[in-house]
C-alpha cells in the first residue's frame, strides 16, 4: 500500500510539474583545443595572439537559459546578459511535447537546418552519489554515447525531464554536466517565463535526421570551413600589414 501511494504523490508531482513553467539559467565553461592546420605559412607572433585570445576566451564562463512550458523546452545562447557571445552562430535546441528526441538548430553561418535527435542514442547509469545544486538534491547519471562519456547531476524533486544542450532524457531537472569538452551548471532557477521567451521553431527550415542529417552536416561544416579560411586570410592580411 506504501508504494502505491508513493508512486501515486510522484505520478502528481510530474503532472503538477509539467504544466508549469520554468526558466533555468546556466554557465558553461569550454575547454577548446586550436589547430592552425594548413596555416604554417603564419607568422609566429600571430599565432601567439591567436592563441592568447582563445585561452582568455577559455576562462570566461558563457551564460545559457532554459525556457520550459507545458512539455516545451527551449535552450539557447543568453545574449542578453553574456556579451561575450560575440559571434552570429546560433545554439538553439527544442524540445517539443510528445515527441520522443530533441531538435537542434544546426547553423553553419552560411546555411541553416534543424536536426532532429532520438532520445535512445545515450547509455544511461544510476549512480547513488548525491550533490546539493542550487538547494536541490541531485543525483548522478553516467551517460555513454560510442566513446563519449558525461557526468549529469539531475533533481527529483522537480520531475521533468529536460536540462541544458541535449540532455533531456533523466527523469528529473539537469542541474549539471560534466564532459571532457565542456562544464554545465544552473546558476538560478524561477518561474520567470513569459510567452514570447520559449521561441518555436522556423517552419520554413528543414528537418533532417539519421544517415541524412549527418551527409547535411558534413556538407554544412565544408561549407562554413571554406567561408573562414576566407575570413581567416583576410584578417591574416589586415593584422600583418597593420605591423
Amino acid at each position: 500500500m506504501h508504494k502505491y501511494i508513493i508512486l501515486f504523490f510522484f505520478c502528481y508531482s510530474f503532472l503538477a510539474y509539467s504544466q508549469e513553467k520554468l526558466k533555468v539559467n546556466y554557465e558553461a565553461v569550454f575547454h577548446m583545443k586550436t589547430s592552425f592546420g594548413g596555416e604554417a605559412s603564419l607568422a609566429e607572433s600571430v599565432k601567439k595572439e591567436i592563441l592568447e585570445k582563445i585561452e582568455n576566451q577559455n576562462k570566461q564562463a558563457k551564460k545559457y537559459v532554459l525556457y520550459y512550458s507545458d512539455g516545451n523546452s527551449y535552450f539557447t545562447k543568453d545574449n542578453f546578459n553574456d556579451k561575450s557571445f560575440n559571434d552570429k552562430q546560433a545554439d538553439e535546441y527544442f524540445k517539443v511535447k510528445d515527441k520522443n528526441g530533441f531538435f537542434r538548430l544546426n547553423d553553419f553561418k552560411v546555411e541553416e537546418f534543424y536536426g532532429y535527435y532520438p532520445d535512445n542514442n545515450f547509455e544511461i547509469e544510476y549512480k547513488d552519489e548525491t550533490l546539493k545544486i542550487e538547494n536541490y538534491t541531485c543525483k548522478l547519471a553516467i551517460l555513454k554515447n560510442g566513446k563519449s562519456v558525461s557526468r549529469v547531476w539531475y533533481t527529483e524533486e522537480i520531475p521533468i525531464s529536460v536540462g541544458p544542450f541535449n540532455y533531456n532524457n533523466l527523469p528529473g531537472l539537469v542541474l549539471k554536466v560534466e564532459t571532457p569538452n565542456y562544464l554545465c551548471y544552473a546558476t538560478h532557477i524561477s518561474n520567470d517565463v513569459k510567452p514570447t521567451d520559449l521561441k518555436k521553431m522556423d517552419p520554413n527550415l528543414k528537418v533532417y535526421q539519421g544517415e541524412e542529417l549527418k551527409l547535411k552536416n558534413k556538407e554544412g561544416l565544408e561549407k562554413m570551413r571554406n567561408h573562414s579560411r576566407e575570413v581567416f586570410e583576410m584578417n591574416k592580411k589586415r593584422m600583418e600589414n597593420s605591423k
